[in-house]
């Protein structure tokens, strides 16, 4: 072997070697020292508290690299503005929007999801106590197309109840219907937290009849979960900063655990970033379905869920399912 060989493979060993090295380094040291700016996105609600947690009070192995902002979005429209524009984003999103936005091809990977159900069917009426008993009235639904529209068809089938037949179906939005429950100006209506808790302070006859996620639970012979919120990650966020994405993950459960065990607390950040009254934070917080799994501990709930939206409503999920590398946000 000649002089001009050797070094030549020493220099290939080198290289070799100085790759393998860079490959070990922390992240923040192969992408460099300053601070990656990361943005936390959720809805206007108690869904996004333990994403204003993490924002608040990151671990200090954290704090030292990245930036944390929250924005909260108030509508659909907002939220796929946001999705579609942060490239490095973190999004708290209803189950069914990340499935459509991952099956038109946006790059979005399940980290985990918290919040289950959370939808009830509500009524004043003191003759009104099983879905059977809305035969022949009115029911108040939000939004046409929509996640609750198309579970209250679903649930009301199943009760052999037909819509607009044997039950009045009137579309609004979740706001309003809250409000008209809370004037008493309607008897029955499809509800959630934090509105339920703040229409019984106002109504005392304002009733549970029915849980949706016990109804979805009970409505297939293999008991799965119903996903109402989940939290994905960009795309470019999981290719560039894997092992920064999984500190992330680990912080957010972190956080989500801490909610769970400060009520207080969180009537605070409920009051100062959400706009709701602390003492509605705390008796509705209780009742709010979480419950953590991390993504392949959600894997099978949201296939399921998926699978039979497919099957009822195939355009609110825009026709088919969302692509394999959905559930997978760490290559």
């Amino acid at each position: 072997m000649t002089a001009k060989h050797s070094k030549n493979l020493f220099l290939v060993f080198l290289g070799i070697f100085a790759f393998a090295l860079l490959s070990t380094l922390p992240e923040r040291q192969a992408f460099g020292e300053e601070k990656i700016g990361i943005p936390l996105m959720g809805p206007r609600s108690m869904v996004s508290l333990p994403l204003l947690k993490l924002a608040q009070n990151p671990p200090r192995e954290l704090s030292e690299r990245v930036v944390f902002t929250v924005t909260l979005y108030s509508n659909m429209e907002q939220m796929l503005a946001l999705a579609t524009r942060n490239p490095l984003g973190i999004f708290a999103l209803p189950a069914h929007t990340a499935a459509v936005l991952s099956s038109k091809g946006f790059p979005l990977h399940l980290l985990n999801a918290g919040f289950w159900g959370g939808m009830y069917l509500t009524s004043r009426d003191p003759s009104c106590k099983t879905w059977e008993d809305l035969r022949g009235k009115k029911l108040y639904v939000p939004g046409k197309n929509t996640p609750p529209d198309v579970m209250t068809l679903f649930f009301l089938e199943r009760h052999h109840l037909r819509p607009g037949k044997d039950v009045e179906i009137v579309y609004s939005n979740h706001t309003e219907i809250a409000q008209l429950l809370e004037t008493g100006a309607i008897e029955n209506g499809v509800n959630v937290e934090p509105f339920l808790t703040a229409g019984q302070r106002k109504q005392k006859d304002l009733r549970i009849v029915g849980d949706y996620r016990q109804e979805w639970q009970n409505s297939f012979e293999k008991s799965r979960d119903l996903p109402s919120f989940i939290l994905v990650s960009s795309g470019e966020l999981s290719r560039k900063y894997p092992l920064l994405l999984k500190e992330i993950a680990e912080a957010y459960e972190e956080a989500f655990s801490w909610v769970g065990h400060h009520v207080e607390e969180c009537a605070l950040l409920g009051k100062e970033h959400l706009g709701l009254p602390g003492e509605v934070v705390t008796q509705a917080l209780p009742k709010m379905p979480f419950l953590y799994r991390q993504a392949s501990e959600s894997r099978e709930h949201l296939e399921h869920y998926y699978e039979v939206l497919l099957e009822i409503s195939p355009k609110l999920l825009g026709g088919t399912l969302p692509r394999e590398d959905f559930y997978h946000a760490f290559p």
